[in-house]
Formats: structure tokens, C-alpha cells, sequence
């Protein structure tokens, strides 16, 4: 029979969470399995170091800078003039 994109209709996208998964990490093992986080911790300091800990910090600070400060400016913006007219 034909389809009409009702695949697993009752299964209101279940497939779509796996695939999502699957695509967002890779596809496969990472090589790297921890027993928490602790251990997750020891890994990366022995291998890695301290400084393996934070990379790309840098890449995330230098992305949320802009929207940080557009915020901060908006909500210092909107209290001035909700004193003025209130």
C-alpha cells in the first residue's frame, strides 16, 4: 500500500528522537566511556590535563557575549523607563 506519511502514526514521532541522536553524535562511539562523573573528571585531567577541562570556552563565551549584552542593555533600558513612567 502506498504511503500517505502516516508512518507510525500512533507513535507520535518516537523514530524521530533516535535519529536525532544518532546524527547529533556522530553516528557511533565516541571512544570514550565513563562510570560518572568523577571518572569522567580523572579522564580528561590524565589525558588531557587542566586545561583540557575547559576547551572551548572561549568559542562559548565569544557566543553568547552579543545576546548577554543586548540583554543586560534591554533590561537596564526597560527599568529607567518604567521608574520614569511609573
Amino acid at each position: 500500500m502506498p504511503s500517505r506519511g502516516h508512518e507510525g502514526e500512533g507513535s507520535c514521532g518516537g523514530g524521530g528522537g533516535g535519529g536525532a541522536k544518532a546524527g547529533a553524535g556522530g553516528g557511533g562511539k565516541t571512544g570514550f566511556e565513563y562510570a560518572g562523573f568523577r571518572d569522567a573528571l580523572a579522564g580528561i585531567v590524565r589525558v588531557e590535563g587542566w586545561r583540557g577541562l575547559f576547551k572551548g570556552a572561549g568559542a562559548r563565551v565569544l557566543f553568547f557575549m552579543p545576546s548577554q549584552a543586548i540583554s543586560i542593555a534591554s533590561f537596564e533600558y526597560f527599568k529607567d523607563l518604567f521608574h520614569k513612567y511609573l
